[in-house]
Parts: C-alpha cells; sequence; structure tokens
C-alpha cells in the first residue's frame, strides 16, 4: 500500500467535523513519538483550561490522541 497524502488530513476532519461542529475553541496539541514503535509518547495541549475540561468531557481528547498515534503509526510505516 503507498502512501496517502490526504490520509491525516482527512481523518482529522472526520473528527472535527464529528466533535467540533459548533465550537470556536482554538488553541494546538504538541505531540512526539521518542519510541522505536513510532507510537504517540507525549502531547502537550495548549488550550484554556474551560476548552481542555470541555475536549476531555466530550471525548474529543481521548479520539484525537488515539487518532494521532494511528498517524504517527501511520506515516512510519511509509516512511
Amino acid at each position: 500500500m503507498s502512501y496517502d497524502a490526504n490520509f491525516d488530513k482527512a481523518r482529522l476532519g472526520q473528527l472535527s467535523e464529528q466533535y467540533l461542529t459548533n465550537s470556536a475553541a482554538e488553541g494546538r496539541v504538541l505531540f512526539l513519538s521518542d519510541s522505536d514503535d513510532n507510537r504517540l509518547d507525549h502531547a502537550r495541549w495548549q488550550v484554556d483550561d474551560v476548552v481542555y475540561d470541555d475536549f476531555s468531557k466530550s471525548g474529543f481528547k481521548m479520539h484525537l490522541m488515539e487518532l494521532l498515534d494511528i498517524l504517527l503509526v501511520y506515516r512510519a510505516q511509509h516512511s
């Protein structure tokens, strides 16, 4: 299977449509893998505390972390 350059954007778009349609939240998530298996090892959320709590309660935070892990592995599989 070859690398799909639109995979990341499409999956993130699906997740944002599911959770963020009516949200005006702004921020960013810094993430990285420093392990040999290319899994998500560290993430730092830079959003307001209220937004962070809302994202956690809604399930968005958990699903985004899972998706970031998938995307890291996907990219590593395709160098």
